[in-house]
């Protein structure tokens, strides 16, 4: 007996009778035999509290050692209270947490006969999930239940309470992981542990069968436990790296469940993001190297870190895309994410990252020899085929445009992977622009103006082409006709890219207006403003045509009334003006390509003649000092 009055008496005299077997035991018929009546005909006429009876449980050396001391408690309550031992009782607060343990473990598994949880089942199964299967007395669909384990757990009591999780760990995963959604201590160190375990069981492939109900389920209670979720399976996947593709590619097919949720998974975190993306890449769904592009617009440096960190993890498990057993990276795919990596801007300024680049590519080249090779050859073989057929005559500007368009816009990778050789190409050849033939500089200089005008660049490459047509346009024409010999060479050099500049702005006037600071810029160039006064005014109007627009005013006639008529703007279409010798179309602006390119021929004729005297002077002066010698 223990302090508490007669209640509480009754609740040490109850346990201490059942276990130092003060009820006697039928022979070979065991606990569910016991003879009870006895107990319960003098227990009944005490006129107890039962309520009270079951707080009284909660003393010091209260304790419930094994599943048939528990059986034999419920069942001897029941009989003399006419009901279970209490819910609001064993589920309160106790000053004996290992005895109030030793009640629940108990109760966890036994028969709705013996004891129930029905009373407090607030938690609705997903669909097709049996509850009755799962969890027979309710216990794993009762919400108090799962936050007093938890916080019994924060005791001294935490393995037993382990021990309490480990069955609905291997037969109800699925209500285990939608109980501990829900729960408030969120923050337990248990509950992190179980999400460890119980992600890769039912996000897994081959877990769940009833995996997208579930998820739908968690995605209502619980938004950032789907996406821990998502995230611990992808880390326990790729600890088999080359067991992890299944997985990844049965997560792929989750986020189809919900577009929202797609959305969300990608900011999980940047590696899961790119092996996610990788994925569908291989199966045709998205466009992985615009997509990395993108990323690597907006995160820059992180991303790219994370890019590389994981090639270089990835790349003992990649394989050809139509392998079995890979990482989730395929070769196709490494192929792209290198790429990507070697055109970011971030690597100018982290020599660090450009190191472990070179090292990821060094490591793939010894690996994949053949594979990589050949397939950069064949797509830059492709790309410099197109090239050479427009500078023979074979292709115009215009068929140009339509042929990136298609490549740009192919469901292959492959032809994407051309599209953008090609832009890389013309991108990496600015620097050695003004070293190009006439002919070859007026085609290469207007396809660059019409991959703006057809937005076949975007962000931040549109931004770099431009920049390019920018500084073009700040070199100085004039310079070349007035240099001497020392200078003649840059001079004439300047004099090449300002034509390539003013060439390919002819192309994209349509869009000017877009830009208003782009324009502001061009107009503050003095050599414009003193030469080309048509040019300027079109901008100008291009300006004020966007200022219009932002006020809700009707746009002024760009270039300024009469002078349209002048710009070659026929019935609101711009003429297309043919090149005799390159027959290329291109769009006609405040100026004539013929002009400048007159203009130019002049130029060169001039540093042609400088060039001669100085050669001649240089010759007399020679002669002179051998005569004098």
């Amino acid at each position: 007996a223990h302090a508490g009055g007669p209640d509480a008496e009754v609740s040490g005299a109850l346990l201490a009778a059942l276990t130092a077997g003060a009820v006697p035991e039928s022979e070979g018929t065991g606990p569910a035999a016991w003879d009870l009546d006895v107990a319960q005909a003098y227990l009944s006429r005490q006129g107890l509290d039962w309520v009270a009876v079951a707080r009284g449980l909660d003393f010091p050396e209260f304790a419930v050692p094994d599943f048939r001391t528990f059986e034999a408690l419920a069942r001897l309550y029941r009989r003399c209270a006419g009901a279970q031992l209490p819910l609001e009782v064993l589920l309160g607060d106790w000053s004996n947490p290992a005895g109030q343990l030793g009640l629940l473990r108990h109760a966890a598994p036994a028969p709705p006969e013996l004891y129930s949880f029905a009373d407090m089942v607030d938690l609705v199964p997903p669909d097709g999930v049996s509850a009755r299967a799962a969890a027979p007395n309710g216990a794993w669909l009762c919400q108090r239940f799962f936050d007093k384990l938890l916080g019994l757990a924060d005791t001294d009591q935490n393995p037993l309470v382990q021990t309490v999780f480990a069955p609905p760990l291997r037969f109800c995963p699925d209500l285990l992981l939608l109980g501990l959604a829900r729960v408030e201590k969120r923050w337990s160190l248990l509950r992190r542990e179980l999400l460890d375990r119980l992600a890769p069981l039912v996000f897994r492939a081959g877990g769940s069968a009833h995996f997208p109900a579930v998820v739908r389920a968690l995605w209502a209670a619980d938004r950032g436990l789907v996406l821990d979720c998502i995230a611990r399976t992808y880390r326990a996947a790729t600890a088999e790296p080359k067991k992890a593709l299944p997985h990844v590619v049965h997560l792929a097919r989750l986020l189809k469940l919900d577009p929202e949720l797609q959305a969300a998974a990608r900011g999980v975190n940047a590696e899961w993001a790119i092996a996610l993306a990788s994925v569908q890449r291989d199966k045709g769904e998205l466009d992985l190297s615009a997509w990395l592009a993108e990323r690597l617009s907006a995160a820059r440096e992180p991303f790219l870190q994370a890019l590389l960190d994981l090639c270089q993890r990835q790349l003992p498990h990649v394989a050809p895309q139509a392998a079995g057993e890979r990482g989730p990276l395929s070769l196709e795919s490494l192929d792209a994410c290198l790429k990507a990596a070697q055109a970011s801007e971030v690597l100018r300024a982290r020599p660090a990252l450009k190191k472990q680049l070179l090292a990821v590519a060094e490591e793939a080249a010894k690996r994949f020899p053949r594979a990589l090779q050949l397939q950069v050859e064949k797509v830059e073989d492709e790309a410099s085929a197109y090239y050479k057929q427009m500078y023979a005559g074979e292709l115009s500007v215009a068929d140009m445009v339509r042929l990136m368009q298609r490549l740009k816009d192919a469901p292959g990778q492959h032809e994407k992977d051309v599209f953008a050789c090609m832009v890389h190409n013309i991108f990496g050849e600015y620097k050695f622009f003004y070293k190009y033939p006439e002919k070859e500089l007026r085609l290469t200089s207007a396809l660059f103006g019409q991959l703006i005008n057809a937005s076949l660049v975007t962000n931040m490459t549109l931004g770099m082409a431009l920049r390019y047509v920018l500084e073009a346009l700040r070199k100085h024409p004039a310079a070349a006709a007035n240099a001497d010999s020392s200078g003649a060479a840059a001079a004439a050099a300047s004099a090449k890219m300002f034509f390539f500049g003013l060439t390919a702005l002819e192309q994209f006037k349509p869009r000017l207006a877009e830009w208003p600071q782009y324009c502001s810029h061009v107009v503050a160039i003095p050599h414009l403003k003193a030469e080309y006064p048509q040019l300027v005014n079109f901008v100008q109007g291009a300006i004020g045509q966007n200022r219009a627009a932002a006020a809700g005013g009707p746009p002024p006639p760009v270039g300024g009334g009469a002078a349209a008529g002048a710009l070659g703007v026929r019935g609101g279409e711009e003429a297309e003006a043919e090149d005799d010798d390159a027959g290329y179309e291109v769009i006609s602006t405040t100026f004539h390509v013929r002009d400048v390119v007159k203009g130019v021929r002049r130029l060169i004729v001039s540093l042609i003649r400088a060039l001669r005297k100085s050669a001649a002077a240089a010759s007399s002066s020679s002669s002179s000092s051998k005569a004098e010698g």
